[in-house]
């Protein structure tokens, strides 16, 4: 049925002929009078610079040099195809285009030549020649877009400021929001930096909920921990329960997410790969298999961590493959129109740090420099419920104007929010307190030894 429905609009729709046509070949199709009612359009184009009708075609097959039999079943499959449905979308038949083309394609070159390789009778092809033909299968595109016009355009331009500047998703925590412009936007990348064990990861299911509680869909890949522990985590974030309620409860769950679901949220599909094991095109392939499979259109993407993502084009330095992997993580949110989020390690030099920066990222600058908003995350030693968030870089505001902000982390139940005017008030106080308990214990460690002349160690250690 989708071959004829392709058919027919090849026959009658010249703007889905040009962006479809130079990419299919007649052995796409299975059917042997459908692959030659192709060719045939093919042909009837290439004569007279104009798509033939199927009025065109049935005249053509019946001046044909052809045996009656085959006549007659060509004659069926082109009424079959004057038959199917014109009321689709332009959007919808490329979409379904795509989605045939690289089915067909999979299975010709991939799946059935595999099954030769496997066996032996086929010397030609390699599994590396395989998996090479399988990418190249993935970047098949039907995309329509060609930029934008500036004076075409412009009044439709004028009418989405505002819809730009309200439409992202908001993660409901003010820096965040405020870093990223009002919101995620698609095409973005947004990276959380933090030192080991101060929240990446709770900062990244906290952002897949917050989106879901908005009806968004969340693609979330994995690469540090298992599904089912990120699925925990998400669960204690959208039922409000500590993780470990979570196996005390077990069954009886089911009430509170039954009602969970009865306020319209979106879904969230979690796949997990080993470290390093899957690049770009690895989550395009899983986020197009679940669009195909479940119609599962994701509205963010979430990797946990963009660092042992592997590059789709490798380097033999740091800087040319944190360039390429953020570059192309960065490209999924173009493709998919989405926004992208993950995160990265801060160097040791971050350990106990009060303030991050730049200079303090672990892994490859070149991250941070392709990133759209890069947020620091900083671990507070007396208050393992406090964190404090500071834009390192930003797009979209003067990161120079704004102020690192304070907020509230529950890892057991994951949720990150922000202080009260009053809370932050009690917190900074506390902070200047210690402050100058810190002063006095210098100073009473200095007359210490002023009046006693005892070593300035030993005084620090018996204080």
């Amino acid at each position: 049925m989708t071959e004829h429905i392709l058919l027919k609009h090849l026959t009658n729709n010249t703007e889905y002929f040009s962006n479809v046509f130079n990419i299919l070949e007649s052995s796409d199709f299975e059917d042997r009078y459908d692959s030659k009612i192709f060719k045939t359009i093919g042909h009837l184009y290439t004569k007279y610079n104009k798509c033939p009708n199927l009025s065109e075609l049935e005249l053509y097959f019946d001046s044909a040099g052809i045996d009656i039999q085959e006549k007659s079943l060509i004659k069926t499959r082109i009424n079959d195809i004057q038959n199917t449905s014109n009321e689709i979308t332009e959007e919808l038949i490329l979409d379904s285009t795509e989605k045939w083309l690289k089915l067909s394609r999979f299975r010709r070159d991939v799946v059935l030549a595999g099954a030769d390789v496997v066996d032996g009778t086929n010397t030609k092809n390699s599994l590396e020649s395989l998996q090479k033909t399988s990418e190249e299968i993935n970047k098949i595109s039907f995309k329509t877009s060609v930029g934008l016009d500036y004076k075409k355009d412009a009044i439709k331009n004028f009418e989405q400021y505002q819809e730009v500047d309200s439409g992202g998703i908001k993660m409901n925590i003010n820096l965040v929001d405020v870093a990223t412009g009002n919101g995620m936007k698609p095409g973005t990348l947004t990276i959380y930096s933090a030192v080991s064990n101060s929240g990446k990861t709770t900062m990244l299911t906290n952002n897949a909920g917050a989106s879901v509680l908005q009806g968004k869909n969340v693609a979330y890949f994995t690469f540090e921990e298992s599904e089912l522990e990120i699925r925990e985590r998400i669960d204690a974030l959208l039922l409000d329960k500590k993780t470990s309620e979570l196996v005390e409860l077990g069954s009886a769950l089911k009430t509170p997410f039954d009602f969970l679901l009865q306020q319209n949220i979106g879904n969230i599909k979690i796949k997990a790969y080993a470290p390093r094991s899957a690049n770009a095109l690895t989550i395009k392939a899983q986020i197009e298999e679940w669009k195909l499979k479940d119609g599962f259109i994701p509205d963010i993407i979430i990797a946990d961590s963009i660092t042992i993502i592997s590059p789709v084009n490798k380097s033999d330095n740091l800087y040319g493959t944190g360039k390429a992997v953020s570059e192309e993580v960065k490209g999924l949110g173009v493709d998919f129109n989405v926004p992208v989020i993950s995160a990265v390690q801060l160097g040791r030099q971050a350990y106990g740090a009060t303030s991050v920066g730049m200079e303090s990222v672990g892994e490859s600058i070149a991250i941070m420099q392709v990133a759209t908003t890069v947020i620091g995350v900083v671990l507070d030693d007396k208050r393992p419920d406090i964190r404090l968030l500071s834009i390192l870089k930003s797009r979209k505001i003067n990161k120079a104007k704004t102020k690192s902000e304070i907020v509230n982390i529950d890892t057991d139940r994951q949720k990150i929010w922000d202080l009260s005017d009053g809370d932050k008030r009690a917190y900074i106080k506390q902070d200047m307190k210690d402050d100058m308990q810190g002063l006095q214990d210098i100073v009473d460690v200095a007359q210490k030894v002023e009046t006693s002349g005892t070593n300035v160690l030993d005084a620090l250690l018996n204080k």
